[in-house]
């Protein structure tokens, strides 16, 4: 016999008491109970089956996924079956009705505890909006609600705090994770369950930094920074192209510069045209969540750069500016150089480019000499 979230009310002094019993793990458990005993493994696998695709960010309006159902018709909308289910004490619930009016939540996003029913919501994992752009346009209503209303997985509906979920709103790990260092990699197993279990797609973005981030949760245990290996260490998750033998070797020998030189065209520049814009930089054009100046501030640093694990910020570095041997520890006093710059470029060629072609100049991580700390 299933037992699955079944409820008895118990009337104590005109409050009900709700005694929520569950075959299931709780959702901070799932991950890491069920399936493999490494579930970023688990996670890894089910991610190199999630196809990749361009998401469809049109015509989406929340009222299409039809929330808040009482879809088990036991009384309790979705929200209520939630915090009763989360609830780490028995949740009161009012009489008559399925109102909850206390219970004790912990917000795994930041790590907060609650009693007020108030100060928290009931946060889709993967957002409805970002579920319709990846591939829920397709679905029908009823799929749609079944979604919006899922009961039967614990991952896809968590209890946090409100304001944390006004400031998620409907990013993915791309542009969000929580704050709560330690629960990121168990985030991130869930997105990719979630999404592999509805067959979602990810889009190029999301998916580079999710499989940048797990490879990472794989490698090293959560702390609130951690420090990356020396930048020509074999075991970098970056990939930073070190200049090879060749490269060196010319960067220092006269005739191969002269011999370069004497291949470079001679005319008059084009002074005129030229704007910064037109150079879209510190981008992330391998998609593994790091822009171009973190990139080259971690592989710059003359020290294993402190960053934080999941988001490529650089905490801290020593640098060395070669132009005149100052040494630095803030990244504030760090600018990142364009040694041929961007209106240089302009000038003397770039003006007849693509924007592909000024965004690859702009952010060049596969010549170490472009870019300059």
């Amino acid at each position: 016999m299933s037992m699955s979230n079944k409820k008895w009310r118990i009337a104590v002094n005109g409050v009900a008491l709700v005694v929520a019993i569950s075959c299931a793990p709780s959702s901070q458990d799932v991950s890491a109970s069920s399936g493999p005993t490494n579930p970023t493994s688990s996670a890894l696998t089910q991610l190199s089956k999630i196809s990749v695709a361009k998401e469809r960010p049109a015509r989406y309006k929340r009222s299409l996924f039809a929330e808040g159902k009482d879809v088990d018709n036991d009384g309790c909308k979705t929200r209520q079956e939630v915090l009763i289910r989360d609830s780490s004490t028995f949740a009161q619930v009012a009489q008559p009705g399925c109102e909850v009016t206390a219970g004790d939540w912990l917000s795994a996003y930041d790590a907060k505890t609650w009693t007020s029913p108030g100060d928290v919501d009931v946060d889709h994992v993967v957002s409805l909006k970002e579920v319709w752009d990846s591939g829920g346009y397709a679905w029908n209503a009823t799929k749609r609600s079944d979604y919006a209303n899922d009961l039967t997985n614990p991952l896809t509906l968590q209890v946090i705090t409100k304001t944390l979920n006004r400031q998620k709103r409907d990013k993915d790990p791309s542009n969000w994770l929580p704050p709560q260092v330690s629960y990121r990699c168990t985030y991130l197993e869930n997105w990719v369950a979630i999404k592999a279990r509805w067959g979602l797609s990810m889009d190029p973005s999301e998916f580079g930094r999710v499989k940048k981030l797990l490879t990472t949760c794989a490698r090293t245990s959560t702390t609130s920074t951690t420090t990356t290996p020396p930048k020509n260490s074999t075991n970098s998750s970056l990939p930073i192209t070190q200049p090879s033998t060749t490269e060196a070797t010319a960067s220092t020998n006269g005739s191969s510069t002269r011999a370069l030189l004497s291949t470079i065209t001679v005319q008059k520049e084009r002074g005129a045209g030229y704007l910064r814009s037109l150079f879209p930089h510190w981008k992330d054009l391998d998609g593994d969540g790091c822009d171009t100046r973190e990139e080259v501030l971690i592989r710059d640093s003359i020290t294993p750069a402190q960053v934080d694990p999941f988001g490529c910020q650089v905490v801290a570095g020593d640098w060395v500016s070669p132009y005149d041997g100052a040494k630095w520890t803030d990244r504030g006093d760090i600018d990142i150089d364009h040694v041929v710059a961007l209106k240089e470029a302009w000038d003397s060629g770039a003006w007849a480019w693509t924007t592909a072609e000024r965004t690859a100049f702009a952010n060049d991580l596969s010549d170490p000499r472009t870019l300059l700390a």
